[in-house]
């Protein structure tokens, strides 16, 4: 294997990764994009909301394993092969016992030479919430790169004209780290985070072309 596709395909693997996290059923949601099925009868499948489909779609695509022709996705050919075997995270702690109750709590047992501690910590699933909660972030944080572009679409260069340095050097930082090679992203912007993308607005400048553009 050559160096350059051995990267590829740990880059691949990265983005698979990153992808079963979203979800406990997003790999589920990628093996039914056939390019026949759309995204609601794909929901009505795996019996999950259809936003929450769409936005594993949406992110599948965006991360290189799926392709979209119209409305319908499909998943990239063999892509299945590097996912991981499962979408749960198991967490190894040396020298704890974990005793599993009926109410969902866990009891954790931490030992030394000299005593013995417990504790109980609720480990209910909330992958609903954080999957509703990631799906909201998704509309909230891209509606903002969409207005941000419309602010500057006449104005050439303007990120490295109008963006702090701070902020240009974190998305640079992340692009070297997490370039997701396959995906395609706009630009800069792709990169940025909710924080970042709520400075760029707030500033003086930007924030009188906002207006003037909002009436």
């Amino acid at each position: 294997m050559s160096s350059k596709l051995a990267i590829d395909v740990e880059i691949i693997k990265k983005n698979c990764l990153h992808y079963t996290n979203l979800h406990s059923k997003s790999i589920d949601v990628l093996r039914k994009a056939n390019g026949r099925d759309d995204y609601k009868k794909i929901a009505k499948i795996l019996k999950l909301h259809p936003t929450k489909v769409s936005g594993l779609l949406k992110q599948a695509e965006k991360l290189g394993l799926a392709t979209k022709e119209g409305k319908l996705y499909k998943k990239a050919s063999g892509i299945l092969q590097y996912m991981p075997k499962s979408n749960t995270k198991t967490v190894k702690i040396k020298n704890v016992s974990d005793i599993i109750s009926k109410t969902g709590k866990r009891k954790i047992k931490f030992s030394d030479s000299n005593h013995s501690t417990y504790f109980s910590v609720n480990f209910q699933d909330n992958s609903e919430k954080m999957a509703k909660a990631y799906l909201w972030l998704y509309v909230t944080e891209n509606t903002l790169r969409e207005l941000i572009r419309k602010v500057f679409e006449n104005e050439q260069d303007w990120w490295n004209k109008r963006v702090n340095d701070g902020i240009k050097k974190d998305v640079k930082d992340a692009k070297d780290k997490y370039p997701y090679h396959g995906a395609q992203r706009k630009d800069e912007l792709e990169y940025t985070h909710l924080g970042q993308l709520k400075e760029i607005i707030m500033t003086k400048k930007k924030l009188e072309l906002i207006l003037a553009i909002s009436k």
